[in-house]
């Protein structure tokens, strides 16, 4: 390597540090300023012109970052939600074959993510019903949320198996995933009036059902 090629990445790698540093705290800006957005508002009110004001930034560094609010909304799940999520069901994997005292306690714990992510999960549940493209991200991420649980689950390994004749097992897989965040959301936003207690243990043995019935 010459002295000049030397010389010269000792220059610019400060630089590109620096741009990269910038870009990246730019982009938080505009997802910590859409998520207030939409909690002061809601998801349907907001405009990209709102969320722009509110970060400071200029028109341009937003559509750098996202085309659109959908991006967004996506950026703040997959940061927010969505590791939390998976290591719950990670730890459901790891059951193997739950007990139905076991799977009431995962329940519960699954109903605390939401809990605790209340203005994600706000949006979250308005994005599901107005942004036909948002269900179709999470059908597939429910998708690799069955599979996972598959490796280690008999029942969703059925569920998961693309068999013709393990569609049922797959159709429900979906719908109890899909059922478990409904309640989670109807406990959480929309303060359901039911004795939480006896709705966890709803759920928990429907779940307790399907790993029974196709394990």
């Amino acid at each position: 390597m010459s002295r000049e090629v030397a010389e010269a990445r000792k220059t610019s790698t400060p630089h590109v540090s620096w741009q990269s540093k910038k870009r990246e705290a730019n982009r938080e800006q505009i997802l910590e300023a859409a998520l207030n957005a939409f909690e002061e508002k809601s998801y349907g009110a907001v405009t990209v012109e709102d969320i722009i004001e509110k970060a400071k930034v200029s028109r341009a560094t937003f559509y750098k970052h996202f085309p659109n609010k959908l991006a967004i909304v996506v950026a703040l799940s997959q940061g927010k939600v969505s590791p939390i999520a998976d290591q719950a069901y990670a730890k459901l994997a790891r059951l193997q074959d739950p007990t139905a005292r076991q799977l009431s306690a995962w329940v519960r714990q699954f109903v605390a993510i939401f809990e605790n992510n209340r203005a994600i999960i706000e949006t979250l549940a308005e994005v599901w019903i107005v942004e036909p493209e948002y269900h179709e991200i999470m059908v597939n991420k429910h998708e690799l949320n069955i599979k996972m649980l598959g490796e280690s689950i008999p029942a969703f390994a059925v569920a998961s198996s693309g068999l013709k004749k393990d569609e049922y097992a797959r159709i429900k897989a979906h719908f109890l995933l899909r059922l478990l965040e409904d309640f989670c959301n109807s406990v959480t936003i929309h303060k359901w009036d039911i004795e939480k207690d006896v709705g966890i243990r709803v759920i928990s043995d429907e779940f307790y059902r399907f790993i029974q019935d196709f394990g």
